[in-house]
């Protein structure tokens, strides 16, 4: 099979491709802070932007140094696996560490904080440890095999208290998949008990609250609420027969404070754990769940994902709130599963009936479903998945982890491969609307969900050997090693960008006159312009912007208008001492043809005009003279002009997007640049003898290929800016007729003519 491990999250706009390094950090001789197939959130941070991560590390009498930095700090394990905690500062400086463990085993799985800076550290336990991580003991035995614990620390990691749930005997378990804590530092906490006929005691005082497994039960689903202090609130308990697969994965409070579980099941279970009866599921079917109660533990709603067959088997691992409120879930399927939690039906079908597949859903505050979008690999073989949330605002959804094989990152009809391998990181970003927007492989795993801050910069944790690099910035390296006997453990911060704007007009202008510079998104969405990178005047939205007079070289700054909070990319303009050239270029364009660029430009008027520069330029930023054209000198007649890049250079089995401008030079050296011209380059298209006639058209033309169709092709029109103009789909054709509007004026417009496989672009001039 092939393997996907993901994290999801909603984040603030910016393109991966700009994104860089802040820090990353490494330290010890970490294990991986996960157990099972689960999430395990073992990063937070606090409100000044200090980073608390958790783990389990095992050393040798001399101890492991947890100081990334030049000083050194050791913990020493006590004979077996112990708990870590440690506290870097916002720049990744030591603070401290602790230790929490004893002769048997311990794993620090999940960590969160409270509005007071409160630290809460769960994970699994057996034979004796000491929970107070201080010159202090606080001793608690496991009563199974594998116990569940949960320490608070205050803000400067001072023990406070530890609790423990346990099973009946020695071979019943309890699983603590995901926890969360409220403003006040009320506990919440899901997973599954494990045992049949077997009692688990959620009350870790002195009273008792069992919760028991029927004889013939092997998992059965449950959520728990402890206050601040570790007492016990509510516990409640999902009643499975057989029980197989049944877990709660991840817990959520959303704005109002009710309660969201999601989690997996595979009978028919009701979902109301009071006197009420709400029934979902289909026997011998894995399927997800929603389940959400309000604060008390009292039922409110419940949903389900899922197939009808054996082979449709649906598991979802996580989720999170945007600010609207919106639920972003993910997780993995196998088969056809509907994955409209309400009375309607939208499918997805993995490519055979044992291969894995990812999916992540969109749905509104009140449950509709605006979206489900999977990515598909080559049909193979899985060993185990993990995968979590985390979110920001509504800008964004960023998937990341682990895939086995080859895998389309691109869930609509495009194709996007990462190259192939054996336990492959990824990093997917999609836009609102579930669209791709960009897929990375970068060096290391991320072993718990990525989490992001105001600002949009992204924390992560996870374990490493050798040496990588850190920086995804691929003109940039960030080298850590790890110890020569095994992993360590990293922590990075990575800093986020608006949707890298990319500029389209010159950065040059006349002093003392305006000018309009220009930039585009990813997404083709609007921009706001300031005068400074924080505060300062806001100068209006759009794509492009009328300077003022300027006076000397100055910066503006650009961001998405939907990600106010992110921060602004910078576009400088320098002032240059200009003579007006008296040359009127009535149109400049460039476009593909024959593996080969060309670039046309019409004058109406030349004086003076020695020659014309045309340059080329992969990011628009940076360009390179790639030919010239000799000027007329002095001429009022229409002048044509055409050069050809014949791109030796470019391999045209990869995509790219390159950029053309023109510069005039006059007899006296002065010259002059023109507006900037983009070109798409795309693979070598799989529609061979494509044909567009009438060309030059009055408004009706036809497309022709060689082959009738076997997959679906998109035909976009758009004008010589790029903007859209139409879109239609065809199917099971090799000819088509269509026509431009009457009201669109004569000019050069461009036909975007994609497969799954690839995109053609084509010129087409209306008269």
């Amino acid at each position: 099979m092939r393997l996907f491990i993901f994290f999801l999250l909603l984040l603030f706009c910016f393109s991966l491709e700009a994104q860089s390094l802040s820090w990353a950090k490494s330290f010890g001789r970490g294990d991986s802070p996960l157990t099972n197939n689960a999430i395990k959130k073992a990063l937070a941070r606090d409100a000044s932007g200090n980073v608390y991560t958790t783990g389990s590390f095992t050393s040798g009498a001399g101890g492991i140094d947890f100081d990334p930095g030049v000083g050194v700090f050791n913990l020493t394990s006590g004979g077996g696996t112990d708990v870590f905690i440690s506290k870097l500062d916002a720049n990744g400086n030591f603070v401290w560490a602790l230790r929490i463990g004893g002769t048997g085993t311990q794993v620090g799985e999940h960590i969160a904080l409270d509005v007071a800076g409160n630290i809460y550290i769960a994970g699994t336990f057996d034979s004796t440890p000491d929970f107070n991580p201080g010159v202090g003991v606080f001793n608690i035995t496991s009563s199974g095999s594998l116990d569940y614990f949960i320490v608070k620390l205050d803000l400067a990691g001072n023990f406070l208290w530890a609790k423990s749930i346990g099973g009946s005997y020695g071979t019943s378990d309890n699983i603590i998949n995901s926890l969360t804590v409220d403003a006040v530092g009320n506990i919440y906490f899901t997973g599954a008990i494990n045992g049949g006929g077997q009692s688990f005691d959620f009350d870790p005082n002195i009273g008792t609250f069992l919760l028991t497994l029927p004889i013939t039960a092997a998992y059965n689903i449950y959520t728990a609420k402890w206050d601040a202090n570790g007492n016990f609130v509510w516990a409640k308990q999902l009643t499975a027969s057989i029980g197989l697969n049944c877990v709660g994965n991840d817990i959520q409070l959303d704005a109002l404070g009710n309660i969201f579980i999601v989690g997996n099941f595979s009978e028919m279970l009701d979902f109301d754990p009071g006197v009420g009866v709400f029934s979902m599921g289909v026997a011998g079917s894995l399927r997800a769940f929603l389940w959400v109660l309000n604060n008390g533990g009292n039922f409110i709603a419940a949903r389900e994902f899922g197939g009808s067959g054996p082979t449709d088997r649906v598991l979802a691992k996580s989720f999170n709130f945007d600010v609207f409120n919106n639920m972003y879930l993910t997780g993995i399927f196998t088969g056809t599963a509907d994955f409209d939690p309400n009375a309607g039906i939208f499918n997805l079908t993995s490519p055979s009936g044992s291969t894995l597949s990812l999916y992540v859903v969109k749905l509104s505050p009140i449950g509709i479903l605006l979206w489900a979008k999977a990515v598909h690999v080559i049909p193979g073989l899985i060993d185990g998945v993990y995968d979590g949330v985390s979110s920001v605002s509504d800008c964004g959804v960023l998937v990341t982890g682990i895939f086995v094989g080859t895998a389309d990152f691109d869930p609509s009809i495009g194709v996007f491969n990462l190259p192939p391998g054996i336990f492959t990181p990824y990093i997917l970003q999609l836009d609102p609307n579930g669209n791709f927007i960009y897929a990375i492989k970068p060096n290391v795993t991320f072993k718990s969900p990525l989490d992001i801050d105001a600002f949009g910069n992204m924390y992560g944790i996870g374990t490493f050997s050798n040496t990588q690099d850190f920086d995804l910035n691929p003109n940039a390296v960030f080298n850590l090693t790890a110890p020569v006997e095994g992993n360590a453990t990293f922590v990075t911060k990575l800093l986020p960008f608006p949707w890298a704007p990319s500029v389209i007009s010159p950065l040059s202008a006349c002093l003392n006159s305006t000018d309009t510079i220009s930039a585009s998104t990813v997404l083709g969405s609007s921009l706001s312009w300031y005068s400074e990178v924080t505060g300062g005047t806001f100068l209006g939205t759009g794509n492009s912007l009328i300077t003022p007079v300027l006076t000397d070289t100055t910066t503006f700054y650009v961001q998405d208008s939907t990600c106010q909070a992110g921060p602004r990319d910078s576009i400088t303009v320098n002032t240059i001492s200009c003579i007006p050239l008296p040359i009127t270029l009535l149109s400049f364009n460039a476009y593909l043809h024959n593996e080969a660029v060309q670039t046309e430009w019409v004058t109406t008027t030349e004086i003076n005009n020695d020659y014309f520069t045309i340059e080329r330029s992969t990011d628009a930023i940076h360009f390179d003279p790639i030919g010239t054209k000799k000027g007329a000198g002095n001429s009022n007649a229409m002048l044509n002009y055409e050069f050809l890049d014949q791109l030796s250079t470019f391999n045209f089995s990869l995509s790219t997007v390159l950029y053309y401008r023109l510069k005039q030079t006059d007899f006296n050296g002065n010259y002059e640049y023109f507006d900037v011209k983009a070109v798409y380059i795309e693979k070598n298209t799989s529609l061979d003898y494509l044909e567009v006639y009438p060309n030059p058209t009055t408004g009706e033309f036809f497309i022709s290929w060689n082959d009738k169709l076997t997959n679906e092709i998109v035909i976009q029109l758009t004008d010589n800016l790029g903007k859209e103009i139409y879109t239609t789909f065809i199917t099971q054709e090799n000819r088509i007729q269509l026509k431009m509007n009457n009201e669109l004026p004569k000019g050069i417009y461009f036909l975007n003519i994609q497969t799954n496989q690839t995109t053609v672009v084509k010129k087409i001039i209306k008269n």
